[in-house]
């Protein structure tokens, strides 16, 4: 980029000054630490990036539909559209070849998810290490209901809900429900 390397530490320098990014060690074993940085709230509104507004006023807006089955469908054709535009790129047989699949469609968009199996004989879990939908989710758990409903949608099976970073957990983790060996298109 033709910036020296001392040019780019002072301008993050300004920008952790400023609130515009978060830094984060990250452990990656022997030799120098490295650095996370992250755009804060604040840094993302500088961008001109008001996606999370407009999902927040429209979250909002949709639960304040009164009429119960008419917001379910709102709710409900959303999650679909959404599990339609990733079912393309979700593959495997199994359960936990499909949710690894998801994690890596999610890691495209630096959203940091795990699968992870305790033992052999267990089924696999979905760690969110970082939650897709922070501004939503932070005052409204239905968002975290709407995620398992989408995650139930693209691995093709039920998932629950374990852990929940709403109720105080660093993430939210979500166990299928049944193994099985193949998903019907």
């Amino acid at each position: 980029m033709g910036v020296t390397a001392t040019a780019v530490r002072q301008r993050l320098a300004r920008l952790l000054d400023a609130s515009l990014v978060d830094r984060t060690g990250t452990a990656d074993g022997r030799g120098r630490p490295s650095h996370r940085y992250d755009l804060t709230d604040a840094g993302r509104r500088t961008l001109g990036d008001n996606l999370a507004d407009l999902a927040c006023a429209l979250w909002q807006e949709i639960h304040e539909i009164a009429d119960p089955h008419l917001r379910k469908s709102v709710v409900d054709g959303a999650i679909r559209r959404m599990a339609n535009g990733y079912a393309n790129r979700v593959f495997g047989d199994s359960v936990e070849e499909r949710l690894n699949s998801a994690a890596q469609i999610f890691a495209e968009r630096d959203i940091a998810i795990t699968v992870e199996k305790t033992d052999e004989d267990s089924l696999p879990v979905l760690r969110v290490l970082q939650c897709p939908y922070p501004d939503l989710a932070k005052d409204d758990h239905r968002v975290c209901e709407m995620e398992k409903q989408l995650f139930s949608e693209v691995i093709g099976g039920p998932v629950e809900l374990c852990q929940c970073r709403q109720e105080g957990d660093t993430g939210c983790t979500f166990q299928a429900e049944q193994s099985y060996e193949s998903v019907e298109d």
